[in-house]
């Protein structure tokens, strides 16, 4: 059942109790004119403890008598209270208007008053009621306790409009409810060529699992396990279908892929947050500066709020970031062995960053350049799809930009996934603080500059590793060093040993400089590389969304479709690149890469345009004009905004 409606449902319910209990206060209000036809002669005995607001009307309390019992009634009452005051440390507590007998039986309490400013007192209930005063009490005969005094205020008007607004708040939630779930509303069904039925609910176009892809087809990926939400890794089935579009009816078919409820409502969220845990986190420090390192024999403190934080960000950030490398351990990696065998629970955790620590200390030491560091190393579980990469840049921000983890983040902390240790190399960097110093005579503030400042949590870190448990995938980054003499990536030559396959970004960079320098050289038209570029961005992008890969091949042929050569020139390019021809790629990362095309003519004019349109002469157009100059016609443009 969708939290959101259950949320809206309840809340809109428990005010609408609310509502009902003071209508149900208030409905006397609307009976006892009708019901109140007893006379009695009530005597003033005291004063409410409640006073009518800024009046200062205190209503006073009458003990009457009815059929030999004693009752105790407020009022006079009035429908409102509207006062006049003037203030001065000169004037005393008094009325300035005194109250006729018309004032004490009007509907509505009218009265001004001269107030003391050191002092001020208002009472206006022990001038116009004195105790011992007799009063007039009107009482039900079948009930006597139902009673007012001197008139009764007309107050009905309360109990009509919070009666509304309560049968309002009901309907209210009741109608969220089932909007958000689906219940009442008018389905809207798709339907395939074999007779398969999809029924789709109004949170189909903002469900990540459930994309859209043209008005005629979609992509449905299917959770077969129920447990996800509990701690189990789900596998993900991927349908593409194409639909006819059907409606009508208040059915509710069963998915035919066996599609469950609460999968079907939000997939990708499991407590209302993300996936992403952290099992354990060390810092380890390499200070260069003093030449001292400190290895730490305890983990962070991860019950401090930023501090979680701070590590959960860089991960995630580490985590989704395009320009990973991707590789596999050689056969006699060294590390391999002991990466293996911490996941399988033969090594502890502290054990193997201090070893880690050590050799990283120890290279970074012997380098031309030194380079003070903290090595953050972090066991972490997250992306239940399981891949890196896929971490939506917006998230990261602005988890990133606060120094304290929001209910979400907390919440996504509880959550399974795929399972990561990640070693992060935080360059140390200088900056200026200010100090205050106190040399007894004075307290005065200076400028001092500090070595040892870690990168904030929006910053990237050039240099980190990710391994993945299981296959034991490696992910990293890093820059070249010159250690010993010798010019060396440090993280994946010297620590992990392993493979270094080309990064999506750098890919991409390849194939679209390539597809560039193919176009303007073999091209017929000034515009061909503008045009053959922003085609080859469409194409990545379409087969990163639909198979999670790259394929140079697709991109030729969507670039280069009316040239045999030009095709034929950019596959022998790709191929002096050693570019493979298929690059797994993650969509959401890839396709924010890729998203837009941008040229820049030689009059200075900046245009930057969804790839996907560049082959749409209904949006945008390039013509080559007699005398050698290009045209770019921008059409169907409904607004301009300046950015």
């Amino acid at each position: 059942m969708d939290v959101m409606g259950i949320f809206w449902l309840v809340y809109c319910e428990a005010f609408a109790v609310a509502l009902f209990l003071v209508a149900r206060a208030f409905h006397k209000y609307l009976v006892m004119p009708r019901l109140c036809t007893a006379k009695a002669t009530g005597t003033v005995t005291g004063y409410s403890r409640f006073v009518m607001g800024a009046s200062g009307y205190a209503p006073p309390r009458v003990r009457y008598e009815a059929g030999g019992v004693e009752y105790v009634v407020r009022g006079p009452l009035y429908s409102s209270y509207r006062t006049v005051s003037r203030t001065a440390p000169w004037l005393s507590n008094r009325m300035t208007t005194p109250m006729v007998g018309s004032h004490k039986t009007d509907q509505v309490f009218r009265a001004h008053y001269d107030v003391n400013g050191v002092v001020g007192i208002k009472a206006p209930a022990l001038e116009m009621f004195p105790v011992g005063a007799e009063l007039d009490v009107f009482y039900d005969p079948l009930r006597p306790k139902l009673a007012y005094v001197e008139r009764c205020p007309k107050l009905r008007w309360v109990f009509v409009l919070s009666l509304s607004l309560a049968l309002a708040c009901a309907v209210t939630g009741a109608a969220l409810f089932a909007w958000m779930h689906g219940a009442y509303l008018a389905n809207t069904y798709y339907v395939s060529p074999t007779g398969e039925t999809v029924h789709i609910d109004q949170d189909f176009f903002s469900n990540e699992k459930i994309r859209k892809v043209d008005e005629d087809s979609f992509v449905v990926e299917d959770y077969g396990m129920a447990e996800d939400c509990l701690g189990s890794t789900s596998t993900a089935r991927t349908w593409r279908v194409p639909c006819v579009r059907q409606r009508g009816g208040l059915a509710r078919p069963v998915l035919p892929f066996g599609y469950p409820w609460w999968a079907r409502t939000r997939p990708t969220r499991c407590g209302g947050a993300p996936v992403f845990r952290i099992n354990h986190a060390i810092l380890h420090v390499f200070d260069f500066t003093s030449c001292v390192n400190v290895f730490s024999q305890a983990e962070l403190d991860l019950s401090s709020k930023s501090t979680k934080s701070f590590v959960a960000s860089h991960a995630r950030k580490a985590q989704g970031n395009i320009a990973n490398r991707h590789g596999r351990f050689a056969p006699d990696s060294a590390f391999a062995g002991e990466i293996e065998a911490y996941f399988a629970g033969k090594r502890d955790f502290v054990g193997l960053s201090t070893d880690i620590a050590h050799f990283l200390a120890d290279e970074l030491g012997k380098a031309d350049k030194l380079e003070s560091s903290d090595l953050l190393v972090v066991d972490f579980e997250g992306d239940t799809s399981g891949r890196v990469g896929d971490v939506v840049a917006s998230d990261i921000e602005a988890a990133a930009a606060a120094d304290v983890a929001s209910e979400a983040e907390e919440a996504a902390y509880e959550g399974r996934g795929t399972r990561y240790l990640a070693l992060l190399l935080l360059a140390s960097r200088q900056a200026f603080m200010h100090e205050v110093d106190d040399d007894g005579r004075s307290v005065h503030n200076e400028i001092a500059r500090h070595y040892a400042i870690l990168p904030g949590p929006a910053q990237k870190v050039a240099s980190y590793a990710l391994v993945e448990e299981g296959s034991l995938d490696v992910w990293f980054c890093d820059k070249e060093r010159t250690i010993a003499g010798q010019r060396t990536m440090l993280i994946p030559e010297g620590l992990l040993q392993c493979s270094q396959e080309p990064s999506v970004r750098e890919v991409i960079d390849t194939v679209t400089s390539v597809v560039a320098d193919v176009a303007e050289q073999y091209g017929d038209s000034p515009t061909a590389g503008a045009v053959a570029l922003s085609k080859a961005k469409a194409a990545i992008a379409e087969t990163a969304t639909d198979d999670d890969m790259i394929s140079t091949e697709v991109v030729a042929e969507e670039a280069f479709a009316d040239s045999d050569v030009m095709r034929e020139k950019f596959e022998e390019a790709m191929g002096k690149a050693q570019v493979p021809e298929k690059v797994r790629a993650e969509p959401k990362a890839t396709e924010r890469a890729v998203r837009n095309h941008r040229i820049k003519t030689d009059t200075g004019i900046v245009v930057t345009f969804p790839s996907e349109y560049c082959d749409n002469p209904d949006y945008i157009e390039f013509t080559s004009e007699p005398d050698g100059l290009i045209s770019i016609s921008l059409r169907n443009i409904g607004k301009i905004e300046n950015g």
